[in-house]
């Protein structure tokens, strides 16, 4: 019942924990219509949950988690990853897929906002973030904070406010924020990636860069 056009061949795709994701054709890029929920890597090992200590900002080790700790908020909003996850070589996306490197979000967001479109360190795309988010808003379950500036989710990418996780811990922005990882980092620096932001407040898509330890949600793209 989402929007958005399914990819030719491919209208779903399975991860290795059996979550079955709908896929959505935007432009020349098959993407996942929903945020990644795997607990295992693509070799079935587990990925540890919850290791975001108070110094947590030293340690290398893929981890997740769920908002709050909560399980129920998998299912709505996915899984929270922190960066060293996204890279390690078991592979975190489902066979033939990866996570997106920050050239394949703008991609995505001239596909969307080829008006809008701002090759600047911070906003991407005046209107990608209205054009790419979920119009729900609370109090409907998975819904955004009101007033959800510009959401149209006019290609069906279906964005939900998933919040994120401090490598301390700390959660926050739950309805209010999503931002999700890319593969890149930000040069020159080993420590911090690229990720992309939207806001409940605003319609535009913004470039980030944060802490490889902290946790953000993961979209997956077709190789």
């Amino acid at each position: 019942s989402l929007p958005g056009v399914r990819c030719p061949g491919t209208p779903t795709v399975t991860d290795i924990d059996g979550n079955i994701y709908n896929t959505v054709q935007i432009g020349n890029q098959c993407w996942t219509q929903s945020n990644l929920k795997v607990s295992k890597y693509r070799n079935g090992d587990n990925i540890p949950r919850g290791i975001f200590p108070a110094n947590g900002n030293y340690h290398t080790i893929g981890t997740f988690t769920w908002y709050n700790n909560d399980s129920l908020n998998k299912s709505i909003y996915g899984n929270l990853y922190n960066h060293h996850s996204v890279s390690d070589s078991r592979g975190l996306c489902p066979t033939g897929w990866r996570v997106p490197t920050f050239v394949d979000w703008d991609s995505l967001t001239f596909s969307v906002d080829s008006n809008g479109f701002t090759p600047w360190r911070d906003l991407r795309g005046i209107n990608a973030g209205g054009n790419l988010k979920s119009i729900a808003t609370l109090p409907v379950i998975g819904g955004w904070q009101n007033p959800n500036s510009g959401a149209n989710d006019l290609y069906g990418f279906n964005g939900k406010p998933s919040g994120w996780v401090f490598y301390a811990g700390t959660f926050h922005n739950l309805n209010e924020e999503s931002f999700w990882w890319s593969s890149s980092l930000t040069f020159p620096h080993t420590t911090h990636a690229d990720a992309v932001k939207v806001s409940y407040s605003t319609s535009g898509l913004f470039g980030h860069s944060e802490i490889r330890t902290s946790g953000f949600s993961v979209r997956c793209i077709k190789n």
